[in-house]
């Protein structure tokens, strides 16, 4: 008697144990199928609710049904009946060897939810019995998988814009259909990627929304879920979109892979119902099951900017993909702000259209065994050798483990040997958007040692690609250690200082508010965190942590001269957390490039900003053509720094690329100047014949007119100025030349752009600009030119200018730039001046400010 109650204790363990139950006979048994209405079998599938929530569960049955409740499901026997007279033998071929599977994201409860093949059962009967004085479980029929034409989406045009087959899921905030004619003011960006118009459509989510308190909902953004799909197949789904950002309330975007049916792919309209007969189900313990997984993250993208991203997934079963929007979280101030994200031109197509993509589920997809190397790589689903060699590929999921890439040291592996695996061709990428480093280089790599204990592989999984800049990773594989993510060290960076001891220096990002950890190419609301170090400007040794002043340099280590164009870029984190009246007051960041043979005072800047750019990290590049060997700094100068705020930088990289200066705004060259050390290579050229001693100067704290502080940082001085006062009333001229500007192929036109302040008698104090050719410059050993070879460009007064207390004012002109030239700034007057600071040259044309200044003929 132990015997047998051991025996069904085990046997019941097992049933509860299993995470799904055969509802089919097994080949060449016989099913009860008597008292049928009709001659068709009529499944009727419901929903059941145990303790006011709702699950998916099956009904249990009473003790008082006719049928017992221990009978096998679908092979119970009426024994009141000759088994001939009511049965027929069922055809293997007429039943499947099981049941698909179905997961539940939450713990399944007592009864467990199966599904039955999609095909419909129609076993042949010769008699069937009343199924209305049954009682059966809720089954629900996988609903039919999407086509590739049902899951593409380019969200229609206004005004007949739509999700297509796409459905927003249980998320606090929607995804909807909108357009930049339609939807731009409600938070949408102003056209989409399809037509570039603002009648075309796109899917996007408006992330300052506050979701309500009393709404339960699965994610804290937007669920978008696609149709239902089936397998993937060995060779994987490609899955291709473009995807845009904005706002402060923006935290992420990544895409979910859903395991089995899900409630908001299915089609109401498509929903079946039948009634298996004769079911029973044991009652078993609660099982998690998680059906979710995270397959892709955005990253490294700019924000504003419509970006086209692919990736390959495999999966074998019934799935869908919920594409999810992650704002910052309700209590962050940046919830406050509008902002969006955005999804458009949804397809998927057979995972040989992501070209170079791969995870050797299948084979070595579209790369191959170079033919001249010395040995081969080959497939393998996990090692032979326990010793040596992964158990399983990169997947988390044993269920859907494939396949991966590796070579086997052992022998007749011999040290030198070499086996590659050549790609195919790459379609050409532009120089802002680079896939890989067009040139013949060694980008990445590990070394190992093989052929002489053979306790080693080396093996590859993954293969992916997107556009976009990134440091190479980990930091030993670097071949130059150029690239780098100051995870571990500071690479082979040297960090110099100033004499007040300022140094750049390795820091936590969980030293920063969660409001500043924020970095658009994180994986999102992942566990674990890859960048967790980054590079701040320290404070001045000893000096409390508001003081300002202070500069530190990062310096590279010697690069050699290139023929081509170098991109250099980086991220950047420059925030203010009050500003007061006076203006900002952070500081300088600044990207130069000094030549290898020339004194520290060849340093020429190539990229700089000032100042606050916000509460997160920024992206940044900068093209660099230098003929001669040469270093790159990062330069860190705190301003007078009137309140707390940070400088950082993290995740610098090389490639070759003539790339565009981002954000257009950093642009520098040699002759732009704020004035805070020097005049910057321009230079006063004011005529001896003055009786008196009358130039343009640098202000400090005790030689300032009127009190003036410096646009810069408003600080009291660094900012050039001239003050003239003569008794008899006779105006003097003053000027100051800057430094031969060089022209640039594709430059036409610059914006000349300076801020200015007037003070004294208004009708007789004047500013002009005025532009000399390079080429026609006279000598007479100031290089001073005749008035016929001077070309006025811009001209103003003090004329409603001047205030008791003078005020900045911004001020721009277009400068023809086809020849080298040099610009003159001359200031005449009596009893008053001019100050100028900020002078910037960016390459573009721009009106002339203030409109008073503006030449009738432009000055020709």
């Amino acid at each position: 008697m132990w015997m047998i109650l051991l025996t069904c204790c085990c046997l019941y363990w097992l049933s509860c144990a299993s995470s799904w139950y055969p509802v089919n006979s097994m080949f060449g048994e016989q099913i009860d199928l008597v008292a049928a209405t009709n001659g068709s079998f009529i499944p009727n599938w419901t929903r059941s609710t145990e303790n006011d929530e709702t699950k998916d569960t099956f009904d249990v049955f009473d003790t008082n049904d006719r049928f017992n409740s221990t009978q096998i499901p679908f092979n119970s026997i009426d024994r009141d009946r000759e088994p001939l007279d009511d049965v027929e033998h069922i055809e293997p071929r007429q039943w499947p060897v099981r049941p698909d599977i179905l997961y539940t994201r939450t713990a399944i409860s007592s009864t467990t939810e199966v599904s039955l093949p999609r095909y419909p059962l129609h076993p042949p009967t010769l008699a069937q019995r009343n199924s209305s004085t049954q009682r059966y479980p809720p089954v629900t029929i996988p609903p039919p998988t999407a086509s590739v034409d049902e899951v593409f989406c380019d969200f229609g045009s206004f005004p007949t814009q739509t999700l297509c087959e796409w459905q927003s899921g249980d998320g606090a905030l929607d995804w909807m259909a909108g357009t930049g004619l339609g939807t731009n003011w409600m938070g949408g960006p102003a056209s989409d990627y399809t037509s570039g118009t603002m009648e075309g459509g796109y899917a996007f989510l408006e992330t300052s929304q506050l979701p309500q308190k009393d709404v339960k909902a699965k994610s804290l953004g937007g669920l978008l879920h696609s149709p239902q799909l089936g397998s993937t197949g060995v060779a994987g789904t490609c899955v291709m979109f473009k995807y845009s950002m904005d706002g402060l309330s923006v935290a992420g975007l990544r895409i979910l892979l859903h395991v089995g049916v899900d409630e908001y792919s299915v089609k109401k309209e498509q929903a079946e119902e039948i009634t298996p007969e004769n079911v029973t189900i044991p009652s078993c313990k609660s099982v998690e099951i998680f059906d979710e997984r995270v397959i892709w993250n955005a990253q490294y993208y700019t924000l504003n900017v419509w970006q086209q991203t692919q990736m390959l997934y495999t999966y074998p079963e019934l799935h869908t993909l919920i594409i999810e929007g992650i704002p910052v979280d309700s209590a962050d101030p940046a919830r406050l702000y509008r902002g969006y994200i955005a999804i458009d031109d949804i397809d998927l197509q057979p995972g040989t259209l992501c070209v170079g993509f791969c995870n050797f589920a299948g084979g070595f997809c579209d790369w191959t065994n170079d033919a001249e190397d010395d040995f081969d790589w080959t497939i393998s689903r996990g090692s032979g050798n326990p010793t040596t060699g992964p158990a399983m590929d990169s997947s988390t999921d044993r269920s859907t483990a494939g396949g991966y890439a590796y070579i086997d040291s052992s022998f007749p592996r011999r040290p030198g040997d070499r086996a590659r695996l050549i790609s195919t061709n790459f379609p050409a990428s532009s120089a802002d958007t680079p896939i890989l480093d067009a040139s013949l280089r060694e980008v990445w790599s590990l070394n190992a040692s093989v052929g002489n204990t053979g306790m080693g592989d080396i093996a590859i999984d993954d293969i992916s690609f997107m556009h976009g800049s990134c440091p190479v990773l980990p930091q030993v594989a670097a071949p130059a250690l150029r690239d780098c993510t100051f995870e571990v060290d500071e690479c082979d960076w040297i960090n110099s200082r100033d004499p007040d001891r300022v140094e750049w220096e390795r820091v936590s990002f969980q030293l920063l508010s969660p409001r500043n950890q924020r970095k658009l190419y994180s994986n999102g609301y992942t566990i674990n965190r890859r960048n967790e170090y980054f590079l701040g400007l320290g404070r001045p040794r000893g000096g409390p942590r508001s003081s300002g002043g202070g500069t530190a340099q990062l310096v590279s280590r010697e690069m050699k001269a290139i023929d081509e164009p170098l991109c250099v870029t980086f991220w950047y984190f420059m925030f203010e957390s009050f500003i007061d009246s006076t203006g900002p007051s952070l500081g300088v960041l600044r990207v130069s490039v000094q030549v290898i043979e020339e004194s520290s005072m060849g340093i020429r800047p190539i990229w700089q900003l000032y100042n606050n750019q916000g509460p997160t990290w920024n992206y940044a590049q900068i093209s660099i053509n230098e003929r001669r060997d040469f270093n790159v700094i990062f330069e860190g100068t705190w301003g007078p720094n009137r309140a707390s705020g940070s400088i950082g930088i993290d995740d610098i990289s090389f490639y070759t690329g003539n790339c565009s200066v981002k954000p257009i705004g950093a642009s520098a060259r040699p002759e732009d100047c704020s004035f805070e050390k020097d005049l910057c290579g321009w230079e006063n050229i004011t005529s001896s014949e003055n009786e008196r001693t009358v130039t343009w100067q640098r202000a400090f704290l005790a030689h300032r007119p009127a009190q003036l502080l410096d646009k810069t940082f408003g600080a009291t001085g660094n900012f050039v100025f001239f003050d003239i006062f003569t008794t008899n009333k006779q105006s003097t001229d003053v000027e100051l030349r800057s430094p031969t500007i060089q022209t640039s192929p594709d430059e036409e036109s610059v914006c000349f752009t300076f801020w200015f302040a007037a003070f004294g008698v208004e009708e007789s104090t004047m500013l002009q600009i005025i532009k000399i050719n390079a080429d026609e410059e006279l000598g007479n050993g100031r290089g001073q030119v005749g008035k016929q070879d001077r070309q006025p460009l811009w001209s103003l007064t003090a004329k409603g200018f001047n205030n008791p207390r003078p005020v900045w004012t911004a001020a721009q002109v277009t400068i023809d730039s086809r020849v080298p030239y040099r610009l003159i700034l001359r200031g005449s007057a009596s009893n008053g001046g001019f100050a100028i600071d900020d002078i910037k040259f960016q390459p573009q044309t721009c009106s002339t400010r203030p409109a008073a200044a503006q030449l009738a003929n432009n000055g020709s």
